[in-house]
């Protein structure tokens, strides 16, 4: 059985968590998230025109592109958070 199937068992909840990458120190916010227990975590593109997103996720998106987030910014961040796991 997969990581995902066990995680969306009908026997137990599951946390899925959010962030946008880019917005403060993705790194560790991304380990906060696993050792509080998340077991879902869906990490955020910033892109310019978030008016589908609430308020907040347009806040981070804006602070992420202002501190000049890349894309491949992002995908270092999520392979070195998979190594750990």
């Amino acid at each position: 059985m997969t990581r995902l199937a066990t995680t969306f068992s009908p026997s137990r909840p599951a946390l899925v968590a959010f962030i946008t990458a880019g917005d403060g120190d993705t790194a560790a916010n991304l380990d906060a998230l696993v050792a509080g227990g998340a077991d879902v975590i869906e990490l955020g593109m910033p892109f310019t025109d978030p008016m589908a997103d609430g308020p907040a996720i347009q806040e981070a998106n804006l602070r992420s592109l202002g501190a000049g987030t890349t894309t491949a910014d992002i995908f270092t961040v999520a392979e070195a958070l998979e190594i750990k796991l």
